[in-house]
């Protein structure tokens, strides 16, 4: 199973960006930070930095060694499965490493 999570990315000039503009909660007009991985729109009921923890949190644990094998022996019996399983994990921290190495995530 492929698992794509991303915060909301309210682009200029689209309805959605006018509605959380008009109510104050765009919190940065920086576009580098509009990548999914960044929260750039201002929750109702939580902190941005409780969002970001919160978000960071769900990747780590569902992309953790510990996740992977659970997924990959669960499907054992689907054999087609592990391999995507590898490649799904293996690009998430690859994507870290770069990530850490050359500063993409621009708020760190």
């Amino acid at each position: 199973m492929h698992v794509t999570v991303n915060t909301i990315i309210p682009y200029p000039g689209t309805k959605q960006y006018d509605y959380y503009n008009k109510q104050g909660r765009i919190v940065t007009d920086d576009f580098r930070l509009y990548d999914g991985r960044n929260v750039v729109v201002k929750p109702k009921k939580m902190t941005v930095k409780e969002l970001e923890q919160g978000y960071n949190w769900f990747r780590e644990k569902y992309n953790s060694p510990l996740s992977f094998v659970k997924r990959v022996s669960s499907n054992l019996t689907r054999p087609k499965n592990i391999g995507a399983h590898f490649v799904e994990v293996f690009d998430y921290h690859l994507l870290n490493l770069k990530s850490k190495y050359t500063n993409i995530n621009y708020r760190n």
